[in-house]
């Protein structure tokens, strides 16, 4: 995650609006929005009419009041513009005289009937903005603030980074009574975990959770007055008002468990660099005899911090998963411990594409991607002689969120799933994921990942 300025808050209180003798229809609200100049500019659309009230506002993130001049375009332009913002809020609403900015539309909002949006624009009477306890809210796209669900990783003596902080979900907090008990610091999602692990050296059961966009919480167990709430609810603020990853909410918190790493059976895991590419097909344990072939489908690139001021740029595939249209299956190689696409080999490949859900204005994406330096080695085909499988160096813990008793098979690390966030598709599972909540997958297979 990425550190940036604090950006401040300003809580408007609630005003009367009047009633109006000719409100402007539902009919013509996009189309006048559109086409006046006052309206959205290029690139920003109307997203909906939404609730709003004093207590619980819809866009939070930042606000501002014009008493004559109000305009959709107004708004828009203060929203997002990047001295005030970085990067830029991605939805902007106009009530009455008032603009609201902010990365996502909170939990508490419901999506309305567009006549409710009625009231003319103090800066242009023909244009609407927003209603009573009604708002207008304006988007340019940019996705909200995204879960990790793997945190700050650790980098091994043969030089590979692994991930030892697993999102295990999100939780309620309060004053009273604190989900973790010590305050730690003020920094986003990967380094709070290093200030827990300095915080509680010797701890073997330790929990890391980010809140209110800035605060890092430690702690060695939950509060039980800790209620599990939708992952929706963590992605309502951005790390230090940055729209990219999320950290919590208002007495909300992302938690992370630290899971140290629990070493395949070394007659499990023989070569970590193969000297020939390869391709792979799934074969399903409860059907040997069903084999389809494997591809992969997007990439994606990120940066991780490894210090207060440093990064590290790695790329990421994305999914693996089963492609019946493609032209060609793609290959890959096995170096060093790290899984690595042949990015020439397929028409396959495209940039990641992350598909929302339906239904839902917050727009909720928890990020996962199977990391090239995961630490990948091979081992025997249990269904075909002489022929080799992609396995794991490690396997984690099991988190809290895990099912009592749930115990991992290390020699089967895979599952084919359903991916109810890609329309069904069908995607390879690292299994371990399954035990993470925010994961919309079903009727998983366990599948063999066998090379050809």
């Amino acid at each position: 995650m990425a550190i940036s300025i604090l950006v401040l808050t300003a809580i408007l209180s609630a005003i009367s609006f009047p009633l109006l003798p000719r409100p402007v229809t539902a009919q013509l609200l996009d189309t006048r929005q559109s086409s006046n100049a006052n309206g959205p500019p290029p690139g920003w659309s109307l997203a909906g009419c939404y609730t709003d009230r004093a207590g619980a506002r819809t866009l939070k993130t930042a606000s501002f009041v014009n008493t004559t001049g109000m305009t959709p375009s107004m708004c828009i332009k203060f929203c997002s513009d990047p001295n005030n913002f970085e990067p830029s809020n991605g939805y902007a609403g106009v009530e009455y005289e008032q603009a609201y900015c902010d990365g996502v539309v909170q939990l508490t909002a419901n999506l309305t009937d567009p006549s409710e949006c009625n009231l003319p624009c103090k800066g242009d009477t023909t244009l609407t903005c927003g209603g009573s306890n009604r708002i207008s809210i304006f988007t340019n796209g940019t996705p909200s603030p995204k879960i990790p669900t793997t945190a700050i990783s650790q980098q091994r003596s043969d030089g590979l980074l692994l991930p030892l902080w697993q999102y295990v979900g999100c939780y309620s907090d309060s004053g009273a009574s604190r989900s973790l008990e010590r305050l730690a610091g003020s920094v986003d999602v990967n380094l709070c975990g290093t200030i827990c692990q300095n915080t509680f050296p010797s701890a073997t059961t330790l929990f890391a959770g980010n809140e209110y966009g800035q605060e890092c919480w430690c702690g060695t167990s939950v509060a039980s007055t800790a209620q599990r709430l939708p992952d929706l609810a963590c992605e309502s603020m951005g790390c230090f008002g940055i729209n990219d990853l999320a950290c919590g909410g208002e007495f909300i918190m992302s938690l992370y468990q630290y899971l140290p790493l629990i070493s395949t059976p070394p007659q499990a895991c023989h070569l970590t660099t193969l000297t020939q590419p390869f391709q792979l097909q799934a074969i399903f344990y409860d059907n040997p005899s069903e084999r389809l072939p494997i591809t992969m489908i997007g990439l994606e690139h990120h940066r991780y911090p490894r210090g207060f001021d440093t990064f590290e740029d790695s790329t990421e595939a994305g999914i693996l998963s089963i492609c019946p249209t493609c032209l060609n299956s793609i290959t890959f190689n096995l170096t060093n411990a790290s899984l690595l696409p042949n990015l020439n080999s397929s028409t396959a490949i495209s940039n990641l594409s992350v598909v929302r859900p339906s239904g839902t204005p917050n727009f909720v994406e928890i990020t996962d991607s199977l990391r090239v330096f995961g630490g990948y080695c091979s081992t025997n085909s249990r269904f075909s002689t002489g022929k080799l499988a992609l396995t794991t160096t490690f396997v984690h813990s099991a988190p809290i969120s895990a099912p009592p008793n749930f115990v991992l098979d290390p020699t089967i690390p895979w599952a084919l799933c359903s991916n109810g966030t890609a329309n069904n598709r069908m995607d390879i599972v690292f299994k371990q994921f399954l035990l993470a909540p925010g994961f919309n997958l079903t009727n998983c297979r366990d599948v063999e990942l066998q090379m050809i």
